[in-house]
């Protein structure tokens, strides 16, 4: 992991699991999605073999809640649905709770 560790922040690194996100924000989710799309397509080839053998590969989406706006998209485009299925990526959300004011 160390090769893009520049790319990412890791949450959480075990022997059995990882966990990271973009270091960068990107302006929406599709975009976001993309980066990571490109970032795992790019690995070297050790890591790329790494990849292909992760039992699971979960695309976790956190959303804050919020009382404001009532209501608010996130849209992932075809294109990149598909990207995420030739990688095999399984999509997750979680929505967290608006924060205690």
């Amino acid at each position: 992991m160390k090769s893009i560790e520049t790319s990412v922040v890791v949450l959480n690194h075990t022997g059995q699991e990882a966990s990271i996100e973009l270091a960068k924000e990107y302006a929406s989710l599709e975009e976001t999605v993309l980066r990571l799309i490109e970032l795992i397509n790019a690995l070297q080839p050790e890591l790329k073999n790494s990849w292909d053998r992760f039992d699971f590969r979960r695309l976790n989406v956190g959303i804050q809640a919020a009382s404001e706006p009532h209501a608010a998209y996130f849209a992932i485009s075809t294109k990149a649905v598909e990207l995420m299925a030739a990688l095999r990526f399984e999509i997750l959300f979680t929505v967290y709770a608006p924060l205690a004011r």
